[in-house]
């Protein structure tokens, strides 16, 4: 349900949407001066919104804007117009979910309602499986973009110019710095084409840092695959075509990738515009993340084409973590054909986790002794009485 009242020298209207799936309450502008200007959404979530014109014709994934009347309308412009208006940016509300038929729509004139997603911190940009992915915008929607520290905004301009190894403590945000790395050659690049590819070494890291591509972007909604385990084996060259035209990201194991970049030539460094390397002192002898870049990067290298830009992330190289350190990383700067980059730190308070010291009691080690007695004690009854049957069994 949509209220609204119209403020004097007011451009829109003052919205609040009342939804029966809230998922944020009190999101609303501290400013009354701001709130005099466009949206103050109450709550965030899905909902019927009334739109000008023939509900049934709305493109889906539109966004919604007030129509401007003072009428409790919306109306609904692309992502282009926002971008070439950004003053836009002030009175959108929401995202269009779905649209009536156009039967459902000829059974109820001049209401006009589509189903849209509302909020009054939408985030733009194209995204598929919009109602699937609702929780993603929910999270983006409902809290302010996280601010940058200095030195992960020193990595970012840096790795935008050049190859780099980011060499940073663990906790620091390394996985913020490749997300925003990754989003600004998402926009530098025809996201129809080309991907950006995020290597970590292990399948639980594989959803971790898909989850993190998802909601720590600043502008874009980046479309992510996951790609990892033994379904990966079966996919031909026609589904890692559709895989790069369907996604903007892929995040996955090495080997899935080494398979695909060197053994059988399913994607092409041409696709790539980026590869980012977690963990990239993993970057080894024979290990999967130095066969894609001495099989498939470096002879591209070596000629006139584009190489896609490598971003490292390691925590190794921080307060002596290797064992012959300087030839490690002369041998990872040669392989990653990228330069160690450890930022300027100084005058950054470091946070340490406070452990609390647990003592056991004589009472609590006694419970617990008594516990493990009767348990134990409950197992042999029951197979002790096991034996009995077996060895007394009825004529």
């Amino acid at each position: 349900m949509i209220t609204r009242s119209c403020p004097p020298n007011s451009f829109g209207v003052i919205a609040s949407v009342v939804s029966t799936y809230p998922a944020f309450l009190g999101n609303a502008q501290d400013d009354p001066k701001e709130r005099d200007l466009g949206m103050n959404v109450m709550m965030l979530g899905q909902g019927p919104v009334r739109v000008q014109g023939k509900a049934s014709e709305v493109p889906r994934a539109s966004i919604l804007v007030p129509s401007g009347r003072g009428d409790g309308c919306a109306r609904t412009v692309t992502a282009d117009e926002v971008r070439k208006h950004p003053e836009l940016l002030a009175f959108c509300l929401g995202t269009v979910l779905s649209v009536p038929t156009a039967e459902e729509d000829a059974d109820k004139p001049g209401e006009g309602y589509v189903h849209g997603f509302v909020s009054s911190k939408p985030v733009f940009g194209s995204m598929h499986n919009l109602v699937e992915n609702a929780h993603i915008l929910a999270e983006r929607s409902s809290r302010l973009p996280i601010e940058l520290r200095g030195y992960q905004a020193e990595c970012i301009e840096r790795a935008k110019e050049e190859n780099i190894v980011i060499n940073l403590a663990t906790g620091m945000g390394k996985t913020l710095v490749a997300v925003r790395v990754i989003e600004h050659f998402l926009k530098c690049s025809n996201r129809e084409t080309t991907v950006a590819l995020f290597l970590v070494p292990t399948r639980p890291l594989v959803k971790q840092q898909a989850a993190c591509c998802r909601v720590q972007g600043l502008e874009v909604i980046p479309r992510v695959a996951e790609c990892a385990g033994s379904a990966t084996d079966q996919w031909t060259a026609a589904h890692w075509r559709q895989l790069v035209a369907d996604n903007d990201i892929m995040v996955g194991t090495p080997e899935v990738f080494r398979k695909a970049l060197v053994d059988f030539g399913f994607l092409r460094l041409n696709q790539v515009s980026i590869i980012v390397f977690d963990e990239a002192h993993g970057a080894t002898g024979n290990s999967p993340y130095a066969a894609i870049m001495k099989d498939a990067y470096h002879p591209i290298a070596r000629t006139a084409e584009p190489c896609p830009r490598i971003l490292g992330l390691t925590a190794s190289f921080v307060g002596g973590a290797l064992k012959g350190i300087e030839q490690k990383r002369q041998d990872l700067e040669k392989l990653l054909q990228a330069s160690l980059f450890s930022p300027d730190l100084s005058g950054v308070a470091l946070q340490h986790k406070e452990m609390t010291h647990c003592v056991y009691t004589p009472d609590k080690l006694r419970g617990m002794r008594e516990l493990v007695r009767g348990k134990t004690e409950l197992l042999l009854q029951e197979f002790t009485g096991w034996l009995i049957l077996r060895s007394n069994p009825e004529p």
